[in-house]
């Protein structure tokens, strides 16, 4: 893909896509060709990347609606976010190093009781 000033469509669809994780390599790369084929894009992101897009590709910025994602491991993060989607490529991942059980932390971190 390259970074061609043809960033969205000028044919939208009326399909929504939440797009987990957009700053990331993989999730921005998707975005985008999401955009190319006419889709309106509900991105997460985290607050410490909150403009990196956008003032990469500022053209984008009328086709996405973006949600503050905080903390991907909190139960019910999603709430509210999922709302008049219809696709979700969920690529976003929590990234944590200082693991002492792994599967304690990572693994079984979402199971209930």
């Amino acid at each position: 893909m390259n970074d061609s000033p043809a960033i969205v469509s000028s044919i939208m669809s009326d399909s929504v896509v939440l797009v987990t994780g957009v700053n990331g390599f993989l999730a921005s790369a998707t975005t985008l060709e999401l955009l190319r084929r006419g889709y309106r894009v509900k991105g997460t992101r985290s607050q410490a990347k909150a403009d990196a897009f956008t003032n990469k590709y500022p053209q984008s910025k009328r086709f996405i609606e973006w949600a503050i994602i905080s903390d991907l491991d909190r139960p019910g993060i999603f709430d509210g976010v999922m709302d008049g989607v219809d696709y979700v490529p969920h690529i976003a991942t929590p990234v944590f190093f200082g693991f002492t059980d792994n599967e304690k932390q990572r693994l079984r971190c979402c199971d209930r009781p």
